[in-house]
């Protein structure tokens, strides 16, 4: 049987699991984007439709929304909706959902940031009487002599 584009479908891209998601902020994640605005990638389920959703409370949706915002998957933004009676109250969150090829692109960027810099303090522990420069290269030698005393081969 051959399956139409029906709107039945959505990508999920492969490089979110890059990112170390647990399997509830994956369905949270997923969930968003089965609702996201294909143009403007913008949406705005409560917590607790998500929750129904995915079959978790209310609470927990929180902590996995703020999770997928910690790692710049999502950004929120607080809505307020105006009552019949012309009372402002808090609406449910609008959810921006940021295009992966850029979230990607920073979260390698931190890595080899952070890889720079623990190679770095590497070098300055084990010669006591140098200062910490960040900005100091390190030796190619240098990084495959720790690479091999670190790597399980």
């Amino acid at each position: 049987m051959i399956v139409q584009n029906s709107g039945l479908f959505f990508p999920v891209p492969k490089s979110m699991f890059i990112f170390q998601l647990d399997a509830c902020e994956i369905a949270t994640y997923v969930y968003l984007k089965m609702l996201e605005s294909r143009k403007k990638y913008k949406c705005w389920p409560s917590y607790r439709s998500i929750g129904e959703s995915i079959g978790r409370s209310r609470n927990s949706v929180q902590k996995y929304v703020e999770g997928l915002e910690k790692r710049g998957l999502i950004t929120t933004e607080h809505t307020t909706v105006v009552t019949d009676k012309g009372e402002a109250r808090n609406g449910t969150l609008l959810y921006h959902i940021e295009p992966i090829w850029d979230v990607v692109d920073e979260y390698q960027k931190f890595l080899l940031e952070e890889a720079g810099l623990w190679n770095e303090k590497r070098r300055v522990a084990a010669k006591p009487h140098l200062k910490f420069d960040a900005s100091a290269p390190v030796t190619q030698e240098e990084v495959e002599r720790n690479y091999s005393r670190w790597s399980k081969g």
